[in-house]
């Protein structure tokens, strides 16, 4: 696993070894990588004839220099990438200048039990992973800085994670 990568602390040579042999063994078929340490090692060791997908869920500006210039030297050999916003596809497209086709396909939102909101009273709503990634501290101090000239209007941050209780601090 490239140290660059974020399970690198969790992975050893030992594992790195068997997720190589394991890579080598498939002969037909897809092998899909998520992120860029398991996208390079599906797009330099499948064999020929095993379609690889790099599959992306974070914003290549996000990445750093080290991680942009993975993508860019590797995923050249991917049969396809999976990003989740339109914008995300441009930015890998020119990223990778045609080489691997790019495809947005983003994440489904299931239909809701309940009646649809009169939309009476305003409200901003925020959902997903409370991590740092996701940027709900920022979401809260902006609202907090246009709140006093939007009378009325509610935010509402949903979801789960390690950041809840700092999040409900900053409110």
């Amino acid at each position: 696993m490239h140290p660059a990568d974020s399970r690198a602390a969790k992975t050893t040579l030992w594992t790195d070894l068997l997720l190589v042999r394991r890579l080598r063994r498939i002969r037909s078929g897809v092998v899909i990588g998520t992120g860029p340490a398991l996208n390079a090692l599906a797009a330099q060791l499948a064999r020929p004839g095993v379609a690889t997908i790099g599959q992306e869920h974070m914003h290549l500006g996000y990445r750093g220099p080290h991680k942009r210039a993975i993508v860019r030297r590797s995923y050249r050999a991917l049969d396809a990438v999976v990003v989740l916003t339109e914008t995300d596809r441009r930015a890998y497209e020119e990223a990778l200048v045609g080489a691997a086709r790019v495809v947005a396909i983003p994440n489904p939102v299931p239909e809701l039990p309940g009646r649809r909101s009169e939309v009476s009273r305003p409200v901003v709503l925020g959902a997903g992973r409370l991590t740092r990634q996701k940027g709900f501290g920022r979401l809260i101090r902006a609202f907090g800085r246009v709140a006093p000239e939007a009378p009325g209007w509610t935010l509402r941050i949903c979801g789960k994670g390690g950041k809840r209780d700092s999040l409900e601090r900053k409110s």
